[in-house]
């Protein structure tokens, strides 16, 4: 059985669905990460620049080489292969500010979406996936909301099942926010208990992402970056299990076909479930 998750960024699956990926990798799936936006722009200025000089990495350094590398890691951890679809992030594209990267898709950036799925349509046929995980699209992030509308337009084009996760951190901070994305109908609420071992390797993986850590997790805090995102990741997982009757969850919106192929997947009946 094979599972592919689809991440906008080097991080977000870990972040969003580490857990989920290693149980079923640990339950004997093939799992692959396909990360989309992972391209080296070489010699970036302005706001592209400030991106990694920002998070204390030099000026010449090949910055998305680093963060290739931390996903490699962390997809280590997870028990999955990682892949780099090399399209361009959104400061590479025309979005110059941090407000831009949440507002109006900018003219001349409609496309993406396009060159997003051309990308996963050939990946797809390769590894002819028994389900999808992907983004809903919460907090709004232009690249997040390209990559929603691209994977729904596959699901919609060759009838894959997807279960859709919520972004994580963005989901931390606004528990309650709705996705940004145009999702399909009739989707049901997934609940995926992590039990320890699943657990530890998400916390695991989500702590490779070094470059992101101080960023994501440590504006607000003080303490070393690795420790506060063990700890944070972990409080959540185990809030998303609260609000699920579980001890620690991640959650879902999936299609009816990815609820009772993710069960089938887990071989359990408790662990991965229909809630609500």
């Amino acid at each position: 059985m094979t599972v592919l998750a689809i991440s906008p960024h080097l991080d977000d699956a870990a972040f969003s669905a580490g857990g989920t990926l290693a149980a079923l990798s640990a339950s004997g799936a093939a799992v692959t990460v396909a990360t989309v936006f992972t391209a080296t722009v070489p010699s970036p200025t302005g706001f592209a620049l400030a991106c990694q000089t920002d998070k204390g990495i030099a000026p010449e350094a090949d910055y998305m080489a680093l963060r290739r590398e931390e996903d490699a890691a962390a997809c280590e951890a997870l028990g999955a292969e990682a892949v780099w679809l090399g399209l361009p992030e959104a400061p590479h594209r025309g979005y110059h500010t941090a407000g831009a990267l949440f507002s109006d898709i900018h003219t001349g950036d409609e496309r993406t979406w396009r060159d997003v799925l051309v990308a996963l349509r050939a990946l797809v046929e390769a590894r002819r996936p028994d389900v999808v995980l992907s983004c809903q699209g919460l907090g709004g992030h232009v690249d997040h909301r390209h990559v929603v509308r691209a994977v729904a337009a596959l699901a919609d084009a060759t009838g894959c099942p997807v279960a859709w996760w919520r972004d994580t951190p963005y989901a931390m901070r606004q528990p309650d926010a709705a996705p940004a994305g145009d999702l399909p109908a009739g989707l049901l609420p997934l609940a995926i208990l992590l039990v320890e071992a699943h657990l530890a390797a998400k916390l695991d993986a989500c702590a490779a992402y070094a470059t992101q850590l101080p960023y994501q997790f440590a504006r607000d805090a003080d303490g070393d970056p690795a420790d506060l995102v063990r700890q944070r990741m972990a409080a959540f997982a185990r809030e998303e299990g609260r609000r699920n009757q579980l001890a620690a969850a991640e959650t879902f919106a999936a299609d009816p076909d990815a609820c009772q192929r993710v069960r089938a997947l887990l071989s359990q009946d408790a662990p991965g479930r229909p809630v609500g």
